[in-house]
């Protein structure tokens, strides 16, 4: 997964919690700690200092210093399809109003940064792998 606030600012992340960040356009990059094993489907940051990552075993991430600290969520799991517990997508309209989207038909949205979580479950046995909304709507 890779995301770029700006022109410069851009982070990247994928297998066993690894996870890098630039700013300087891509043309070098530094190694951050995650503090998580988990492999990161999908990230987003509404602004220079908040991001999220997703990923398997319905992990979820949040950083409110650009990624130099992380704070994770292990418990988003549906209880009903438990063995099927991929989070694949993340889009924040900013940095309160958010949603992720995984396996199993699962659709979560958050009005609070991610604090909670409501889940919605549309097409059971469907996989999500992106999400955005260009407004709050």
């Amino acid at each position: 997964a890779v995301f770029f606030h700006d022109a410069n600012l851009g982070w990247m992340a994928g297998e066993n919690g690894g996870f890098v960040k630039s700013t300087d356009g891509g043309g070098s990059w530094t190694v951050k700690a995650t503090g998580s094993g988990s492999t990161v489907n999908a990230m987003h940051f509404p602004s220079a200092k908040v991001g999220f990552l997703v990923g398997e075993n319905s992990a979820v991430g949040t950083t409110k210093d650009g990624g130099e600290t992380w704070s994770w969520r292990m418990d988003m799991t549906d209880q009903t399809a438990p063995e099927d517990d991929k989070l694949h997508g993340v889009h924040f309209h900013n940095e309160s109003l958010g949603w992720m989207v995984g396996s199993s038909g699962r659709i979560y949205r958050t009005a609070n940064g991610g604090d909670t979580w409501d889940i919605s479950t549309w097409e059971r046995g469907k996989t999500w792998y992106a999400v955005h909304f260009a407004n709050e709507a």
